[in-house]
């Protein structure tokens, strides 16, 4: 018993080895000033600038004397990440009616939702129009008819995006158009997707 109360002093006995280390706000803003600069070009997916910006991080991660974990050399792991770019002047829609059609352009007519894994492929089928949003659920409930059909909703989809997509995407949805004619909000649903 005496033994193991003598270890324990012993142990408190040796001083702290941990060394907090000075904020140094000038380095911090010169951090900053670097991976929010125009030279990483807005750090995008697959770019120069998204490569510059990570080993600039890795190489401040090992300077502060980080260790990365397992058998790894560096904190730059492999992410596969798929970029989609989108030409406005050929990406366009065509709605048919009978022997007549008309022809919409992106960006300027619809908007491209870039939203899910499946998001970016070809569509094409019979437009089923559902209304707004808050009443397509009733509108096309019991309808069998909705595999390879094109859902037409007036208006976003909004908090109810969560509840129909998943729904139509069960039922073989082949796509969804949202029809978005006041140009204020038209504009806001624009700027909530980001940059095209």
């Amino acid at each position: 018993m005496r033994r193991r109360f003598g270890l324990l002093l012993a142990f408190l006995a040796v001083p702290c080895m941990v060394h907090a280390q000075a904020i140094d706000t000038l380095a911090l803003r010169a951090h900053t000033y670097f991976l929010s600069s125009d030279l990483l070009e807005g750090r995008g997916t697959a770019t120069r600038g998204e490569h510059d910006a990570a080993s600039y991080l890795d190489s401040q991660l090992l300077r502060l004397g980080l260790t990365p974990v397992g058998n790894n050399k560096n904190f730059l792991l492999p992410v596969p990440l798929r970029v989609a770019n989108f030409d406005d002047a050929q990406t366009h829609a065509v709605l048919h009616s009978g022997a007549d059609s008309t022809m919409y352009r992106s960006v300027a007519d619809f908007i491209v939702n870039t939203g899910g894994s499946n998001a970016f492929h070809d569509f094409t089928g019979h437009a089923i129009f559902a209304g707004t949003a808050s009443v397509a659920a009733r509108v096309l409930e019991g309808r069998t008819d909705l595999r390879g059909a094109v859902i037409v909703v007036a208006g976003t989809l909004g908090g109810n995006a969560l509840e129909l997509v998943p729904d139509w995407i069960r039922s073989g949805v082949a796509g969804v158009i949202m029809l978005v004619p006041d140009a204020q909000q038209y504009a806001l649903y624009v700027r909530s997707r980001g940059e095209f």
